[in-house]
């Protein structure tokens, strides 16, 4: 490769560190409100970013056509799945969830709930989950519930209470 050299791997290195620290996506939690331990049965969840909803086309003269932008994309949605446990843990939110009329709030969290370095508010959340597929021949694999989270995302952020995940106490 002719850009190779170590001087030019040098600079794309350190350009790269100047724009801070990966994100790891195993660094979260997610944690519905009024249920605060359920953030330890989350194995994954939808990490939300505030973006422009789909344009609109729009007709001009002569048959042309342009893109017309529209309001920002607050309803999103996302995979979500739930570490199960022996006692049916992971069921019992659900069910716990689908009494009280199946809408709750949420906050993920990079880090854990009470240390992290910036969370998101998630309003008006639906959680639908997947029949779970028992196996067998499946020994190694712990159970999981699996489905779509359904919620809001307004940008609603709050500024973590460390700077990083790594190397900072």
């Amino acid at each position: 490769m002719a850009v190779s050299t170590g001087s030019y791997l040098q600079t794309m290195h350190d350009a790269t560190e100047a724009t801070g620290r990966h994100a790891m996506n195993s660094d979260f939690a997610f944690e519905i409100v009024g249920h605060e331990g359920s953030w330890l049965m989350t194995k994954q969840a939808p990490w939300a970013v505030l973006t422009a909803g789909e344009p609109a086309e729009a007709p001009m003269p002569m048959g042309g056509v342009t893109w017309v932008g529209t309001q920002a994309k607050t309803n999103q949605q996302g995979a979500i799945a739930l570490h199960e446990t022996e006692t049916g843990a992971a069921d019992d939110l659900l069910l716990k969830l689908l009494i009280a009329g199946g809408k709750f709030d949420a906050i993920i969290y990079e880090g854990t709930p009470d240390r992290f370095v910036r969370a998101k508010k998630y309003k008006g959340c639906y959680l639908v989950a997947e029949p779970v597929d028992r196996d067998w021949e499946n020994r190694t694999q712990p159970m999981a519930l699996t489905g779509t989270l359904f919620y809001n995302y307004f940008g609603e952020d709050i500024q973590g209470n460390v700077g990083s995940l790594i190397g900072e106490q």
